[in-house]
């Protein structure tokens, strides 16, 4: 049986006339995702359906709102002065569910209020026959940190191309009706840091790496606009050197 390590050295000697369109780590990274997010899928169909038939932990709300049992790790809440990049996370055990898509690896604890708990953040397997190339997209939620209950959550997701392919996907703006405003989404790459201009004002997002793809960065922001509709311009990448990457998809969706 052919190991990772012996499909990468076949596909790094393909002669130049075999343009890949990207490397050979990042094609068998591709291929790690995809195989979790399938695996995950397959899981959160039998969550489902153990939920209709009376036996499942998920309580469906209101369309586009669930509620969860409590969550290892959540019982308390983030440190006061929690640096973004270093948020803790709160360990999925197959309880963290919307929509029927089950989370795949950590989800992620921002460190921000939102509502009347923090806002959180995790990744959840895509299946959409319209959009066969896209495998996960990012979820936001809600956290009552005293409880370990998520609820309110949000889910967005590539629509064009690949979930995988390098660059900015699923970026997300979100407003209540107020002049707050919160983004979140995730950048397929070594991304270091993130940050997006709105209003005119350049904004530091927090990010942290997906717990199942280091490859795969989460990241979030937050603020108050001085109109009904923020001016959004961005997002920005930027590796551990500072030198920007390339973005990819940079368009934002509002909901």
């Amino acid at each position: 049986m052919r190991t990772e390590d012996d499909l990468r050295m076949e596909l790094s000697s393909l002669p130049p006339a075999f343009d890949l369109g990207t490397s050979a780590d990042e094609l068998l990274a591709r291929g790690r995702r995809r195989r979790r997010a399938g695996r995950t899928a397959l899981t959160a169909g039998a969550v489902a359906l153990a939920a209709v038939a009376g036996l499942g932990v998920v309580r469906a709300g209101s369309l586009g709102t669930t509620e969860q049992e409590p969550m290892p790790g959540a019982g308390g809440p983030a440190a006061p002065g929690l640096a973004a990049t270093a948020a803790p996370d709160v360990t999925a055990d197959g309880t963290a569910d919307v929509r029927g898509r089950q989370a795949i690896g950590a989800v992620v604890r921002t460190g921000e209020p939102l509502l009347t708990g923090e806002r959180v953040l995790w990744v959840a397997p895509v299946d959409e026959p319209a959009l066969p190339d896209v495998e996960f997209g990012v979820v936001e939620g809600v956290l009552d940190t005293a409880t370990g209950r998520i609820s309110q959550a949000t889910l967005a997701n590539e629509v064009q191309g690949s979930s995988d392919s390098p660059g900015f996907h699923a970026t997300q703006l979100v407003q209540d009706g107020t002049a707050a405003w919160r983004l979140f989404g995730y950048f397929v790459g070594d991304a270091a840091r993130v940050s997006v201009v709105v209003d005119g004002r350049r904004v530091e997002a927090g990010t942290s790496r997906w717990s199942e793809d280091s490859g795969v960065v989460l990241w979030w922001a937050s603020g108050a606009s001085t109109s009904d509709r923020p001016v959004i311009a961005g997002p920005t990448a930027y590796s551990a050197d500072g030198k920007e990457l390339p973005a990819g998809r940079k368009g934002v969706s509002v909901g």
